[in-house]
């Protein structure tokens, strides 16, 4: 299912209707996609509703606003296990609406109390600090905006001034154009071409489900057998593609290190040749929105992808 209007009486459009990817909501509170999916998946502390292929877009409004309360918890500085035993015990007592104004306001504050009075020493920490736990609580509601009927309907966003997740908000101009009421558009990013230096099945697999524009891999353009890197290096900079691999050696070799030099050839460049298959994967993951702010620079350039999602702009020489 895509982004679409409730049209039933007894939909809710900021809890039953599947707006957003986890890369998106991922990228709208700024936090790692791997820590949401845990969230999500292992933990059930985001809500997500069932989908029918993977890549649908199957996290609802809701999701947005619990992801950024945790987030905004973390901020204020709880350790991450804390603020996972907080958000248990408040589904567990409150129910699927645990974040709703009235209860957070009230209930809410006894329950993380009694963690307090249960002898978890960060929670004796937050209930001793000058602001208590409502403090805590309002932190992590910060960027919150509640409807009339206590239900959030708002998170403005952090990343970018003036801009806002709504679920009523859904013709956005793309898939990644900024989702503000206002200007500020964002451009899709280029399409993809994948070499073989990465595989042809997981990697390819991971940047169609990530990546908001085309992705395709070099036996789709070229047909089954060897290419050459010049060949493929030449029509990816033709066609304006980011190129995807595992050979940094191309910006060095005398042939395609004329390529690089002198076109606008744009590489994503895993800078390690002997990553398995699920590393590789696990690195484009970590550095996506990395690869995501690098992508609409003009070339050329080689992005070096490392792990832990750290990135680097490679050398080129001429």
């Amino acid at each position: 299912m895509g982004r679409r209007e409730a049209r039933a009486a007894d939909v809710d459009v900021r809890i039953d209707v599947p707006l957003y990817t986890l890369t998106e909501v991922a990228d709208f509170v700024e936090m790692p996609e791997s820590t949401l999916r845990y969230w999500v998946a292992k933990k059930h502390l985001v809500r997500a509703l069932p989908r029918a292929r993977r890549g649908d877009a199957y996290l609802p409004f809701m999701a947005v606003a619990e992801a950024e309360f945790i987030h905004g918890m973390r901020r204020a500085g709880l350790r991450l296990a804390a603020v996972e035993e907080g958000v248990t015990a408040l589904r567990k007592q409150l129910g699927a609406g645990w974040l709703q104004r009235d209860h957070l306001a009230h209930d809410g504050v006894d329950i993380l109390r009694n963690l307090a009075e249960l002898g978890d020493p960060e929670w004796i920490r937050a209930r001793d600090a000058q602001a208590g736990i409502p403090g805590y609580i309002g932190m992590g509601l910060e960027h919150i905006e509640f409807d009339t009927d206590g239900i959030p309907g708002r998170v403005r966003l952090a990343k970018y001034e003036g801009a806002e997740v709504s679920p009523r908000n859904s013709a956005w101009p793309s898939r990644w154009s900024n989702p503000s009421f206002g200007p500020m558009p964002v451009a899709e990013p280029p399409e993809l071409f994948i070499d073989r230096s990465v595989g042809l099945l997981g990697v390819p697999r991971h940047f169609r489900e990530a990546w908001p524009t085309t992705v395709r891999t070099v036996d789709e353009v070229f047909g089954a057998g060897k290419v050459a890197d010049e060949v493929w290096m030449a029509r990816a900079d033709a066609e304006g593609w980011i190129a995807v691999c595992k050979d940094d050696k191309i910006r060095r070799r005398t042939g395609e290190r004329e390529l690089m030099s002198r076109g606008t050839l744009r590489v994503f460049c895993l800078a390690n040749g002997n990553v398995t298959r699920d590393e590789m994967i696990a690195w484009f993951t970590e550095a996506h929105p990395a690869l995501l702010k690098q992508a609409p620079e003009p070339g050329p350039w080689m992005l070096g992808v490392y792990a832990h999602g750290r990135t680097e702009r490679l050398k080129l020489y001429a």
